[in-house]
């Protein structure tokens, strides 16, 4: 009787560990499977995806197709006088675009394709910016807002036109948002992109002080 007893015990000993250990384990298992993090695309970030090419073929398709205006051709000639050991004849009216236009015309050649190539660029940014912003707007709101960006036939002339103001607008949202984030309690990194953007707007054209 008493070995009988002591099998009972034992059984049940090891059936009450055996479920302590599963329940403490259990939590354990759920807080992995949460916090593992997602790699998935949504919906949402298929159709923000196909927005920004729709930009990017609206403002990079047929670049040269027009010829430089006077004022496009004068900052297009500043870039190009920036390589060369002379003087420069005309005055850099945006160093943000003569900057980094000086810098592709080795590899691309000295082009209107090549002038305008940056302002395109920059114009392509503005649209993939009101992602950042989905906490505020929502997905749906991010997605109308880039959308309206990229169909919007002032933004698209700007982005196609040689000179600083289509980093401008790029310089002023990034700004805005950057902004937001810190308001929001975003981290340190949202500073030094505010003091980015700060500057970046300083060195495009006008339009940034006007908006």
């Amino acid at each position: 009787m008493a070995a009988i007893l002591a099998v009972v015990i034992g059984m049940e000993m090891e059936t009450t560990a055996d479920e302590v250990r599963e329940i403490s384990e259990a939590p354990t298992a759920n807080t992995a499977e949460q916090t593992q993090p997602s790699t998935q695309l949504s919906v949402a970030d298929g159709l923000y995806l196909l927005v920004v090419l729709a930009a990017a073929l609206m403002r990079l398709t047929g670049l040269g197709q027009i010829p430089l205006a006077p004022i496009e051709a004068q900052e297009a000639l500043s870039a190009w006088q920036f390589l060369q050991a002379g003087p420069n004849l005309f005055d850099a009216g945006s160093p943000a675009f003569l900057t980094p236009t000086s810098l592709l015309m080795p590899f691309f050649g000295v082009s209107d394709v090549t002038a305008r190539l940056v302002p395109a660029l920059f114009g392509i940014g503005l649209v993939m910016l009101p992602w950042l912003l989905r906490n505020r707007l929502g997905q749906i709101g991010a997605l109308v807002t880039a959308a309206l960006f990229a169909v919007s036939p002032l933004y698209s002339a700007i982005s196609r036109t040689a000179g600083g103001d289509a980093i401008a607008l790029f310089a002023i949202l990034l700004l805005t948002i950057a902004s937001l984030r810190l308001r929001d309690g975003g981290s340190d990194g949202w500073l030094y992109t505010l003091a980015g953007a700060m500057g970046l707007g300083l060195a495009s054209s006008p339009l940034f002080y006007s908006g």
